[in-house]
């Protein structure tokens, strides 16, 4: 997909109901990120978090016990992961 696309980057995108605050085994995405807000909503919390200069959003049980300033683990199952062309936006997978 990437190859005919004829790009060497591409925007990764994850729905944040699809992202797991836990280490995932097999494929997928993972990556440690660091809490900077979190948005209690009754069950659950919208979680912002910072991995380097990346900004995301994660939806979380409100039973997790989370602290701003605390380091995570978040991955999310290779059907989870949408890939975008850089420039025109159009899904590459």
């Amino acid at each position: 997909m990437i190859r005919r696309a004829g790009v060497s980057d591409v925007v990764l995108g994850v729905r944040p109901e699809h992202i797991d605050n836990r280490p995932r085994s097999g494929r997928g995405l993972q990556l440690s990120a660091t809490v900077d807000v979190i948005e209690f909503l009754g069950n659950d919390e919208h979680v912002h978090l910072s991995c380097g200069s990346y900004e995301l959003v994660a939806i979380v049980d409100a039973r997790t016990p989370l602290t701003i300033g605390d380091s995570l683990t978040l991955s999310a199952s290779s059907e989870a992961i949408h890939l975008f062309h850089p420039e025109t936006g159009v899904t590459l997978k």
